[in-house]
């Protein structure tokens, strides 16, 4: 089984204010309140200055995968997952991180009772690590086709 570790670039993470405002609790159709979106662009540039991107996948066999989605049988029951498995030609398992910096930044902005930068930083991070999983991802479909 060959892990790869993927660096992945900051401008990759970054997310767009609809996707973090949607997080916040505010519909894409309805415009955010100036002081939601002064928060988001301070919050944008504290990821930048302390984000640190990575991802990793590892090939797996078709038992690995079904020990580890058997897992503690917390998942739900009747998805396709498993017979989709049963069927693939091979099968990988994806991780992502930002790093432990961001970690560490929304934790100190909740203990400082910055409520609302901390959230609107948990927010962007949450966003950005969606971004970084929809990076790993392309770029092992594209080894895949590359192959």
């Amino acid at each position: 089984m060959k892990s790869k570790i993927i660096r992945i670039s900051v401008r990759d993470v970054i997310p767009d204010e609809k996707d973090v405002m949607l997080l916040q609790g505010i519909p894409s159709n309805k415009k955010p309140p100036k002081n939601a979106k002064q928060l988001f662009l301070t919050a944008k540039d504290i990821l930048r200055k302390c984000v640190h991107p990575a991802g990793i996948t590892k090939d797996i066999s078709l038992q690995d995968f079904q020990n580890i989605y058997r897992g503690e049988s917390l998942n739900e029951n009747g998805t396709p997952v498993p017979e989709i498995a049963t069927k693939a030609d091979g099968l990988a398992l994806f991780a992502v991180t930002l790093g432990q910096a961001v970690h560490d930044k929304i934790s100190e902005l909740f203990e400082s009772k910055e409520l609302a930068l901390g959230s609107m930083l948990d927010s962007v991070a949450s966003a950005a690590a969606e971004k970084a999983a929809d990076t790993l991802e392309t770029r092992f479909l594209k080894s895949l086709i590359t192959k």
